[in-house]
């Protein structure tokens, strides 16, 4: 399963989960990149995971699976920044 999620602040993240469930990703604001640290965890409808940007800097992302559409929502903060913050949604169904 994989799908893109859009932040509001602009950058693009893509998700990928395997059959056994473990989640890969990147993300990308045209001029950094970055990854999904390991330990994403999905739990039922939550989601939660780190990525790790080539400036240092590190996001939190915390969302749900909404029952109605099946869609991911959540917010995401800079660890390194905390007043970065961000809303994200992806645009498929999980």
């Amino acid at each position: 399963m994989s799908g893109v999620l859009h932040q509001s602040n602009g950058i693009g993240l893509t998700l990928f989960q395997d059959s056994a469930g473990s989640m890969k990703g990147s993300a990308n604001t045209g001029s950094m990149k970055g990854s999904l640290r390991s330990g994403a965890n999905v739990d039922g409808d939550s989601i939660f995971f780190i990525v790790k940007w080539d400036s240092g800097s590190r996001g939190r992302y915390a969302g749900t699976r909404s029952q109605f559409d099946r869609r991911l929502t959540g917010n995401s903060s800079d660890l390194v920044h905390p007043e970065n913050v961000a809303t994200w949604s992806s645009t498929k169904q999980f």
